[in-house]
């Protein structure tokens, strides 16, 4: 969604991305969300997502993002990484990479997508009830 900065660090050897949801700081806050720290709790409470909050990246606290990576979803074990690879080998179709053996990524995906749909309904609901003068 355009609501949700993705920066570009920087990176050897990784895929992350590092999401920023300040556009929805107000939002956040009425659901005790302040700082990236509380973020990445509530997303692992609310949703069963691990993440980590950008503060540990030296981001400063108080700004709401994250880092998110897949690196080892559906790949815990080489034999898994391989199945993978190997698997990718043969078709490097991405649709069906994903939807054949990336099953905990594509429920991690949906858990996410929930997660900011749930602010933009949020969002669209404020808009709407300050619309409306009440």
């Amino acid at each position: 969604p355009e609501h949700v900065r993705v920066y570009d660090p920087t990176v050897d050897g990784a895929c992350y991305i590092f999401p920023n949801f300040d556009s929805w700081r107000e939002l956040l806050a009425s659901r005790g969300i302040r700082t990236s720290d509380d973020l990445a709790v509530h997303l692992l409470v609310q949703s069963q997502l691990a993440t980590l909050p950008g503060s540990a990246f030296g981001t400063p606290p108080h700004e709401l993002s994250l880092r998110l990576s897949s690196s080892y979803l559906d790949m815990e074990t080489d034999e898994k990484a391989q199945a993978v690879l190997n698997a990718y080998r043969a078709d490097a179709d991405p649709v069906r990479l994903m939807r054949d053996y990336h099953p905990s990524m594509n429920e991690a995906m949906a858990r996410f997508r929930r997660f900011v749909a749930s602010l933009m309904n949020d969002e669209v609901k404020s808009h709407i009830h300050q619309g409306s003068g009440t």
